[in-house]
């Protein structure tokens, strides 16, 4: 794994899920296994009302698009509170839960400069796209999980 090239999506996945592994079976983290069946909807739950406790209400930016969380999201802070990003082309530019999903190439700044909190997904480290996204979060002095 240590050798592996990182040079596509498949290297990419592979190494985040051969790290994810060694890191929980290491006990250094949890909560790294993904939600099935109805849990996304527990799961996505359990994430609005963290942050709604840890930050109060705020402009939350879901970059990634996860239907269950971009629902719970838009339902605990209000749909003009919630913006979502996706690579997608199915995705974008449609209406979910009443928020449109912008293209995230070229909206990804503008949700991160319109939010106080940006939640994105561990495909951002697959899709190699986090090292922009993350350094324009650190830029505006975002909160992000």
């Amino acid at each position: 794994m240590i050798s592996l090239p990182l040079d596509s999506n498949q290297q990419r996945a592979f190494f985040i899920a051969g790290m994810n592994a060694v890191l929980r079976h290491l006990r250094l983290v949890d909560r790294t296994i993904h939600c099935k069946d109805e849990d996304p909807e527990k799961c996505s739950r359990k994430i609005a009302s963290f942050l709604l406790e840890k930050h109060g209400r705020l402009r939350v930016g879901l970059i990634g698009l996860n239907p269950a969380i971009f629902l719970a999201l838009s339902e605990t802070f209000g749909g003009s509170n919630v913006f979502c990003t996706d690579l997608n082309p199915d995705n974008i530019s449609k209406l979910k839960f009443g928020i449109i999903v912008q293209d995230g190439h070229i909206g990804k700044d503008d949700l991160i400069s319109q939010s106080d909190l940006i939640l994105f997904s561990g495909t951002t480290l697959v899709n190699d796209t986090f090292d922009g996204i993350f350094r324009m979060i650190e830029k505006l002095g975002r909160a992000y999980y």
